[in-house]
């Protein structure tokens, strides 16, 4: 089956200006193209990228900085991150919550 499981965020909640929110999950079939989506709870979207080294099993090298597209520090709330991964014709999506506090 072509699943997306155990789609992690640690630490979360994240203050953007200590640390990174770290992303992890496993796939069970390997990716032709992992994508990766930051939304706000509007469902603007505010971040994305490709997860280049992704493969079968845990992947666990990506991480978001609280930045959007532009480089600016996003403020404190509740967003979203949605996985997309797509191979053999198959396209599978998986999403999670993330909080940001932003303190200094």
């Amino acid at each position: 089956p072509y699943e997306i499981i155990d789609l992690l965020v640690y630490p979360n909640p994240f203050n953007p200006v200590q640390d990174f929110a770290q992303l992890t999950y496993e796939l069970t079939f390997p990716p032709d193209r992992v994508d990766l989506s930051i939304y706000t709870l509007a469902g603007h979207k505010i971040r994305s990228w490709v997860d280049e080294g992704a493969g079968i099993g845990f992947n666990f090298d990506s991480s978001w900085d609280g930045r959007d597209d532009v480089g600016d520090i996003v403020a404190t709330g509740v967003y979203v991150l949605a996985v997309e991964a797509q191979a053999a014709g198959h396209n599978v999506k998986d999403f999670t919550k993330i909080v940001l506090i932003r303190s200094e």
